[in-house]
């Protein structure tokens, strides 16, 4: 039997439904900045700390093998 064809109007969300959604959305969006600035924090640090390690004329081998410690 034919699956039904459902009616393709375009339903929007109710106001209270919309509230649900923006909620989900906005916590989504935070967690990935979150998760974004953490990154970006370590990055600039261990940057920030290999230049200093490097101007103390340590080579990239030595600051390799304290990176992995």
């Amino acid at each position: 039997m034919a699956k039904k064809r459902r009616d393709l109007r375009i339903v929007k969300p109710t106001r209270a439904e919309q509230k649900i959604i923006d909620r989900r959305l906005a916590v989504r969006s935070k967690r990935r900045l979150a998760a974004r600035r953490a990154a970006k924090l370590t990055t600039t640090r261990t940057r920030f700390v290999e230049r200093g390690l490097k101007k103390a004329g340590l080579t990239s081998a030595e600051i390799k093998r304290l990176r992995d410690k």
